[in-house]
């Protein structure tokens, strides 16, 4: 009995896991474009389809059980939720890819020669633009299945703040001044300002986002936080150091008599 119930499930699986594995292979191609509207559409829909395969299978196991006792779908419902998990990676992936260039950017700026703390950096307003455009869209293909927005957002956030955490901590190899770690504080407070309201961006409507997408934003970006203080703190007690010594060196005169002057 459990080979005629299994063969149905595992052919739709099958299917949807045949077109989830284009689309992977086709986001991780790097010289692919990002998906189209079409195919983000197509993989909200295996998604959200996954999952309700995944939900059905679990009431057909109870159903069965009341007469057959050894049915056993634990291995069909593992199988739907992880197209589920994948189709979520490939969205976020994509969606993500869009802020890469704006890392790199910010990797590649002075911050040692920063000389003022002026608005937020450029590389902010491109994060922030980007996902603007992307994540109302995503939030519309999903708009009678708010728990699978909720996850895209949460994973999608967490992703993003590890990245830039990353390319924080990359920045203990080269030195920081102290405008220039003020600076990044600043465009860190930006960055987290914006990721609290990115479920509702672009909405007329203002919904609170859930509690636990809220916790995880304020965690991680505080400890972005926490890195760049210390950066700022070692920064400064550098300066300080070196002024030091500039004042130190300033009482020695061997020009003076009685003085021979060092070459």
């Amino acid at each position: 009995m459990r080979d005629l119930m299994s063969k149905p499930t595992l052919r739709l699986a099958d299917s949807i896991l045949l077109s989830l594995c284009f689309l992977a292979n086709y986001s991780r191609d790097e010289t692919a474009v990002r998906l189209t509207v079409d195919q983000q559409f197509f993989t909200c829909c295996i998604l959200a389809t996954a999952d309700w395969c995944a939900e059905t299978t679990l009431q057909l196991q109870d159903k069965l059980k009341q007469r057959v006792q050894s049915i056993d779908l634990n291995q069909e419902m593992e199988l739907f939720y992880s197209i589920s998990n994948s189709a979520l990676s490939v969205l976020v992936q994509d969606v993500e890819s869009t802020c890469d260039a704006a890392l790199q950017a910010m990797m590649k700026i002075n911050w040692n020669g920063v000389e003022n703390v002026g608005d937020e950096s450029p590389y902010v307003s491109a994060i922030r633009s980007h996902l603007r455009s992307s994540v109302p869209l995503i939030r519309d293909f999903f708009a009678d299945r708010r728990k699978y927005f909720a996850h895209f957002c949460l994973k999608l956030a967490t992703q993003l703040v590890n990245k830039f955490l990353g390319a924080l901590f990359s920045f203990r190899c080269r030195p920081v001044g102290v405008t220039g770690a003020e600076q990044l504080l600043l465009d860190t407070h930006a960055l987290k300002t914006f990721l609290l309201s990115m479920p509702s961006a672009e909405s007329s409507i203002n919904t609170k986002p859930p509690t636990v997408y809220t916790n995880v934003v304020v965690k991680t970006m505080t400890k972005a936080e926490m890195v760049l203080k210390v950066n700022r703190f070692v920064a400064f007690e550098q300066t300080v150091f070196k002024k030091s010594l500039l004042k130190r060196s300033s009482f020695f005169d061997y020009s003076r008599p009685g003085r021979t002057e060092e070459v």
